[in-house]
């Protein structure tokens, strides 16, 4: 059974995709991203990243350690900054793969970068919101955390899987989510509307608006799915 404690990870990735504004007033953010083993922007992620960084923090830890993109987001000026503080630039000019698909694909060639904390990986478009969820299909062997600052998801691979709730952060506000175009038969332990080999799709049910009501969520899938839980205070 795979055991998922997401706030309790030591070494771990982490990932800044485009489009997250405000996220270094976040606590958990500058706590994940100032501890992890590697440090990616996914190209114009970085000109947030510098333009909040420089007006509050001066801390080093808010580095990145490569920007990787097709950069056609990245600035002049913050290319410039970083490369002055040796910030691995990595051009990836293919047009088929996302940037986070891309720093996913950086991060193969990196040891002890699983699990991967991805910042801003939901809200805005709807199509790159569910391009995130595409991407985690993707590298199925890691464990990657989706998050802003409402939520953390993660795909849950077929088997059994035990989530310990921090009910101190999280909660009790879940979901069980399918994300994949076959038959997902679903059952669960730990929620107030638990799931009993629950055929999930959409267009017919779904597990949204859920409650954790245990500390520890247990869910058997024979399919791929989407866990997700509210975070209790994001100030």
């Amino acid at each position: 059974m795979s055991s998922i404690k997401w706030w309790d990870e030591k070494k771990y990735s982490a990932i800044l995709l485009n489009g997250f504004k405000g996220f270094v007033d976040w606590p958990l953010f500058r706590n994940v991203w100032e501890n992890a083993q590697c440090k990616l922007c996914a190209d114009g992620a970085a000109n947030s990243l510098l333009a909040e960084t420089k007006e509050k923090f001066s801390s080093v830890n808010f580095v990145p350690d490569a920007i990787v993109g097709d950069l056609d987001s990245l600035d002049e000026l913050t290319r410039i900054e970083y490369q002055k503080a040796n910030v691995a630039i990595i051009h990836d000019s293919c047009q088929d793969t996302t940037d986070l698909t891309k720093c996913l694909k950086c991060l193969e060639k990196i040891p002890l970068s699983n699990p991967v904390f991805v910042f801003g990986a939901f809200g805005g478009r709807v199509d790159q919101s569910l391009s995130s969820i595409h991407s985690s299909l993707l590298f199925n062997h890691k464990r990657i955390y989706l998050m802003n600052k409402e939520c953390l998801s993660t795909v849950l691979q077929p088997g059994n899987s035990s989530i310990i709730i921090n009910e101190k952060h999280e909660g009790p506000i879940c979901g069980v989510l399918p994300i994949v175009q076959s038959k997902t038969v679903v059952s669960t332990t730990g929620l107030k509307w638990n799931l009993d080999n629950a055929n999930l799709s959409y267009g017919s049910l779904i597990s949204s608006s859920n409650k954790a009501v245990d500390t520890v969520v247990t869910i058997t899938t024979n399919q791929p799915v989407l866990w997700t839980i509210c975070f209790k205070n994001v100030s």
